[in-house]
């Protein structure tokens, strides 16, 4: 289960939320944390669908090229409207 994500509450809980790819826990809550870890542990199948939920995740929202045409976008909109960033 290398590649799972145990997150707790704040943008890391989103994440693992919107992503299928990591087990949610309470902060500060030792015996939640224990038996996260042994239920991946013990589950191998569901290791991997988490794996595999990782890599689909970060491969659509951190693409390289899609992150770069957002920005170019958003640069010749800003250039067009005669705007200036602060």
């Amino acid at each position: 289960c290398s590649s799972d994500l145990l997150g707790v509450r704040g943008e890391s809980e989103e994440i693992l939320l919107e992503s299928g790819a990591g087990v949610v826990i309470p902060p500060a809550d030792a015996p939640a944390l224990a038996r996260a870890v042994t239920e991946l542990a013990d589950d191998r199948g569901r290791c991997t669908a988490l794996g595999l939920n990782g890599r689909r995740f970060a491969a659509e929202k951190f693409n390289r090229m899609t992150l770069a045409m957002q920005m170019l976008a958003e640069l010749e909109q800003v250039g067009n409207s005669g705007r200036h960033l602060p």
